[in-house]
């Protein structure tokens, strides 16, 4: 007769072919975020270092970037207390979300202009990535993803330049149910019998 050996849990990771819906060179972003983060929800000193300081509105900042309090009017998207990434540099940083998401995006801007690779990742996973050109020039400067789930956005660029970030817009949370697998039994000659119950999101990597 089997006796009962224990229950598990774990989370599934499963991926689809479809790919994402990158955002690259958007004049505005998502089209009807949850919450949007503008830096103006704290009261920081200029060039302090921010890390976790807006983990309650549910991004933070690693390693670091740099809290600024001054705009430019030509600065498009850009406007009033936002982040840069140094000096000393920072390169790569990523912005880190309290919960997982289907959808985020930013507006960034760079001066000179840059070539950059943005990453979507989960649990430190790439999910997907796009290469784009991120520039002070052109008003279209929102960057994110959506249609698929992730907790971290990675940005990396090539050129020796300053990037600052503002206007963090955050799409709706990820449903992460777990994997769930119940009555492994095993027998005491070694055989076993397995029976689960899967409960785990419509999407996950990819469009549902």
């Amino acid at each position: 007769m089997a006796q009962l050996a224990g229950v598990a849990l774990g989370v599934i990771n499963c991926s689809s072919t479809a790919l994402a819906d990158p955002i690259a060179l958007s004049p505005v972003g998502l089209a009807a975020p949850e919450s949007i983060i503008t830096f103006s929800e704290r009261a920081l000193a200029d060039t302090s270092q921010v890390s976790t300081e807006f983990a309650d509105l549910g991004v933070t900042f690693l390693p670091n970037l740099f809290y600024r309090t001054g705009d430019h009017p030509d600065w498009a998207s850009v406007e009033g207390p936002n982040l840069r990434t140094g000096d000393p540099e920072v390169n790569p940083f990523s912005i880190h979300f309290e919960s997982a998401l289907t959808s985020a995006a930013f507006a960034a801007i760079a001066q000179p202009p840059t070539a950059a690779t943005i990453t979507a990742k989960l649990g430190g996973v790439e999910v997907e990535s796009f290469e784009t050109t991120v520039s002070i020039d052109n008003p279209e400067n929102y960057f994110g993803f959506s249609d698929i789930v992730f907790d971290e956005i990675e940005i990396a660029y090539t050129e020796e330049t300053r990037l600052r970030i503002d206007n963090i817009q955050l799409g709706p949370s990820a449903n992460l149910a777990p994997l769930i697998i119940t009555n492994i039994a095993v027998n005491r000659e070694g055989g076993s019998r397995d029976s689960w119950k899967e409960n785990y999101p419509k999407r996950c990597f990819g469009r549902s």
